[in-house]
């Protein structure tokens, strides 16, 4: 369990890396002038050089990918263009959720990925040992969005039992309902994960036995 959360947030960071060099150049290439963009068109030039200078614009872009870089580690993120308020501000809005998604998707992967991996090596070379190899492995290859895609649109759309669209309430319902599919989602993901790993764990037990 320790090694799997090492490499969790071992991944959570090379993934935050990734995410935020796609970002910064993403930004850079795609038409128009950023400075542009947030002025509006009929910017006067001053005011554009101006933005280029406040954004750090006409500086090289390696400076400017390290100082990109810099900001997001010490949390200045900037202004959001849509809302006008600071991005981190809007990031720490969500991030309740987001604590709670994760502890509530972790539980369920738990609850599932541990017996099971444990009946699994107690059956082992058996049909459930083999089944829950498959589904593991399944559930490890299975990009996450598609499954999310395709639980939404079976239990939200096709039979309406939860919401399309999660909203934070203080109801102890509409919070269970908010949050079931995005938890079950991650959940049998970590699942998957979990199963695999405490399958080999409990055959190592049994083999010193």
């Amino acid at each position: 369990m320790t090694a799997f959360l090492i490499r969790r947030i071992g991944f959570a960071f090379v993934t935050l890396f990734a995410v935020l060099t796609l970002v910064f150049v993403i930004v850079r290439i795609v038409p128009g002038d950023p400075a542009q963009v947030i002025l509006g068109d009929q910017a006067s030039r001053e005011a554009i050089e101006a933005m280029h200078e406040r954004l750090g614009l006409n500086k090289p872009i390696v400076t400017q990918y390290a100082e990109f870089l810099g900001n997001a580690v010490r949390g200045d993120w900037g202004v959001s263009m849509v809302s006008g308020r600071p991005v981190m501000s809007e990031v720490l809005n969500v991030l309740p959720w987001t604590i709670e998604l994760t502890v509530v998707s972790l539980v369920i992967g738990i609850v599932l990925g541990v017996p099971l991996g444990v009946w699994a090596a107690v059956r082992r070379n058996r049909f459930f040992d083999y089944a829950a190899r498959i589904a593991s492995l399944l559930g490890l290859s299975f990009p996450a969005f598609v499954s999310a895609i395709i639980l939404l649109f079976l239990f939200a759309i096709e039979v309406h039992w939860f919401p399309v669209i999660s909203a934070r309430s203080g109801s102890l319902s509409a919070w269970t309902q908010s949050i079931t599919l995005p938890a079950i989602n991650l959940g049998l993901i970590s699942a998957a994960y979990i199963t695999r790993v405490t399958r080999s764990a409990m055959l190592e037990v049994l083999s010193e036995d």
